[in-house]
């Protein structure tokens, strides 16, 4: 029990680390100082407009599912069911918005092709992962929802992964940012996904011993 707290609130704190940091860095200052423009506006058939549009629309949605998405997993909200159900709403509505913008931004990503196809299977595992997690609870199917948000979640906290895998490998490709760029846009869900499929094994192992042993 001590230990799920523990983790609950390093995923609240990362959750809303991440969150805060996207706001200031695109919202309150100005987004052509960020590391990701100043490496695209050095290409010089990059359109700023619309693309400056779609990512405003993928930061606000992505804080949003940020900010709510913890809380899906807090055991006293989920009791809470129009609560829960509200909250439920605003992160699908989001990721909706979110993993569109995602799909869009893909195709103007930084790493070349690998980059590129990194961030358009994020989208899309993004996307894919929260409709099964929507239409499991549609068919009333409560544990496989739970799997299938905890897999959503995980391609949420891929913008706090990326930023985790991206320091690292620029030293290990001494400061080759495509290189670098290209491989995070991939380990920074794959990562994720693995850690949560583990996680979802173990704690199905261990259910399951449980009732073999009553």
């Amino acid at each position: 029990m001590a230990l799920r707290k523990v983790g609950f609130s390093l995923l609240v704190f990362l959750s809303f680390v991440m969150a805060g940091y996207s706001v200031f860095m695109y919202l309150f200052s100005d987004p052509q100082s960020t590391p990701l423009m100043v490496e695209k506006l050095r290409n010089v058939d990059f359109q700023y407009e619309p693309w400056i549009y779609i990512l405003y629309v993928h930061v606000i949605s992505s804080v949003f599912c940020m900010l709510v998405g913890p809380f899906q997993f807090l055991p006293q909200l989920i009791r809470r069911v129009k609560l829960h159900r509200a909250f439920g709403m605003i992160y699908v509505i989001s990721i909706l918005f979110g993993g569109g913008s995602g799909l869009f931004l893909a195709f103007y990503a930084n790493g070349g092709w690998i980059g590129k196809s990194g961030f358009f299977l994020l989208a899309v595992g993004w996307l894919f992962t929260t409709f099964m997690a929507m239409k499991k609870i549609r068919e009333r199917r409560i544990q496989e929802h739970k799997r299938w948000m905890y897999r959503s979640f995980a391609f949420t906290l891929a913008a706090v992964s990326f930023r985790i895998w991206l320091a690292p490998l620029l030293f290990l490709f001494q400061g080759d940012f495509e290189s670098a760029y290209g491989l995070t846009t991939w380990l920074c869900w794959i990562s994720n996904l693995l850690l949560v499929e583990v996680w979802l094994r173990r704690s199905a192992s261990r259910e399951q011993k449980k009732v073999m042993a009553a």
